[in-house]
């Protein structure tokens, strides 16, 4: 199997540690899988990267001199960092771990200009009529070349960008599914190292919905996930509920009713251990609290007027409560995303990856 990443996937984890690169870089490993890179590309990683490290050198900078204007003792030295050398090293740390070698970075063709000015015009996939991304068009243009170029004249491409290369499931754009059969090719597409791995994951016979439901301390789950909500992601919550109800004003409290196993899959490491990645669905009854809504009426007042000096009638703006704040109760299902390593059937950690509503 060949596979091609774009550049966003690199971004979201520069130094390729999260535990789904790890999973990842194991199935390279012990599959035959390859790794293919555009020049475009590798290029472009090392151009983000660098970028990135200009980005924040300069925020710890400017933060160092409004430090230094508050402290008496101004010995804090300048953080100093050579941009271009540190993407030169981090550009080796790809080829190395990922087992790219030159052969590997494909380059693109002087010959692929008169396609990508066309694409443009008639705003062909992957570049439209309003997004000249030139970019994106090497890549593609890219992808099918080597695919003609491969013994099994498939490639994988794992690629964020779903809005130029996917259609509304994330599946490739019949467009370009098109554009690839026409060429004698095939392009498996993903958006995510998730969706490969989840793809690609083996079946481990003992672990089922039924294990999982019996091993699991779901009431730790719930537990873990109602701290992590009040604690971490009560703006998240807060957001929802505004968009829910236009009164919301605060959450008072967040209780676990229920959860249940939504998702899962396995993958088994080089090292035997196993990593499981499940999705569960928690339902929490949620207390909250609305705003009391004022109104302004005009009301008629006898006074004094300064002007004809007289007394006379006149209209005078007020406000009333048209409605008072109230404790309403509303129920939420929250997804929860936890990763567990198991080694030798026992479960050796347990950790909360994200969440969303």
């Amino acid at each position: 199997m060949k596979v091609v990443i774009d550049s966003n996937i690199f971004r979201q984890d520069f130094l390729m540690q999260s535990r789904k690169f790890e999973m990842f870089v194991d199935y390279i490993l012990k599959t035959d899988t390859k790794i293919l890179m555009p020049k475009v590309v590798y290029q472009e990683i090392g151009e983000l990267y660098q970028r990135e490290l200009t980005s924040l050198q300069n925020q710890i900078n400017t933060s160092r001199l409004k430090l230094l204007r508050l402290l008496f003792d101004s010995n804090i030295p300048e953080i100093s960092i050579n941009p271009e050398l540190e993407k030169e090293k981090y550009l080796g740390h790809i080829k190395q771990k990922l087992k790219i070698n030159n052969a590997d970075l494909i380059p693109y063709k002087n010959e692929y200009l008169p396609n990508l000015v066309n694409r443009a015009i008639k705003g062909r996939r992957p570049l439209s009529s309003h997004k000249q991304e030139f970019r994106d068009g090497l890549i593609w243009l890219t992808l099918l070349e080597v695919s003609k170029d491969l013994k099994e004249n498939a490639v994988v491409f794992i690629s964020a960008n779903t809005k130029d290369f996917a259609d509304c499931d994330k599946n490739l754009h019949p467009d370009l599914i098109k554009e690839a059969e026409a060429n004698g090719v095939t392009i498996s597409f993903y958006s995510s190292l998730d969706d490969f791995i989840k793809a690609h994951a083996e079946k481990v016979a003992f672990i089922t919905k039924d294990w999982i439901l019996s091993n699991y301390d779901l009431e730790m789950f719930n537990k873990k996930l109602q701290e992590d909500v009040i604690g971490w992601g009560s703006s998240k919550l807060e957001s929802w509920f505004e968009d829910k109800d236009p009164k919301f004003s605060e959450i008072l409290s967040i209780k676990p009713v229920s959860i249940d196993l939504f998702d899962f899959y396995v993958y088994e490491m080089s090292d035997a251990s196993i990593r499981i990645e499940s999705t569960f669905e928690s339902e929490f009854e949620i207390e909250y609290r609305t705003e009391k809504e004022n109104a302004n009426f005009l009301e008629m007042e006898w006074g004094y007027h300064p002007v004809d000096g007289e007394f006379d009638w006149r209209p005078v703006t007020k406000s009333r409560t048209v409605s008072p704040s109230e404790v309403k109760h509303k129920y939420a299902i929250i997804y929860s995303e936890f990763h567990t390593i198991l080694k030798d059937q026992d479960i050796q950690n347990i950790e909360l990856i994200t969440w969303h509503i």
